[in-house]
């Protein structure tokens, strides 16, 4: 029987994007569709913003929500899951790709959480440009779903971000904000998180 001398589907499509072939061995390929999650991900941004370097093509960058399973610990149970779509979705919008999830996809994760008992620590971040009615809605939504426990970060900006020009909110603002979401969340652990230090000394 002769000796097949096709090639595989896998040989096909490495061969349909090789850009070139080093001497070393190497071979330097080229990825038409990159999918990106939120373990590894702000490394490779934190090394693209210090080499003063962008996204080369966010409309085939697609951003999809990772799920982290621990390998130890697990006869402990689960008292904690904090939605790591929340963390992506602000990578999203200091990288302005694209998203594979809408808003109501992660108020479905949290309802999911919550139908089978996990305890959900989930919260956000003041100081993106949001109005202060933006501020209390959210509010309002975890209340409505729940949450056990709500970290508030306040957003210290960084040169070379999407936000490194946003005004600082004063800190009688942010302590403000702070007493109406014990107000309306007033059983609820709230924890006091990044930012902190920088925004009110």
């Amino acid at each position: 029987m002769p000796a097949m001398t096709g090639k595989t589907l896998y040989d096909k499509i490495w061969d349909a994007h090789v850009v070139a072939d080093d001497p070393n061995g190497e071979t330097i390929l080229y990825i038409d569709l990159h999918l990106i999650h939120e373990v590894t991900t702000p490394q490779a941004f934190a090394g693209l913003r210090a080499a003063g370097r962008g996204v080369r093509r966010p409309d085939l960058t697609l951003a999809v929500a990772d799920h982290n399973v621990p390998t130890e610990g697990q006869a402990k149970g689960v008292d904690a899951v904090i939605p790591f779509r929340t963390m992506l979705a602000d990578l999203v919008a200091h990288t302005e790709v694209n998203r594979n999830y809408q808003k109501s996809d992660l108020l479905q994760t949290i309802r999911i959480l919550k139908k089978f008992e996990i305890e959900v620590c989930c919260g956000g971040i003041f100081g993106l440009g949001e109005t202060e009615r933006d501020r209390i809605e959210f509010a309002f939504i975890l209340k409505a779903l729940d949450v056990d426990c709500l970290p508030i970060n306040f957003l210290n900006p960084v040169p070379g971000t999407r936000f490194a020009n946003n005004p600082a909110l004063e800190p009688w603002q942010l302590l403000k904000m702070v007493a109406i979401y014990r107000f309306i969340l007033p059983n609820k652990e709230i924890r006091i998180c990044g930012g902190r230090q920088s925004n009110l000394g």
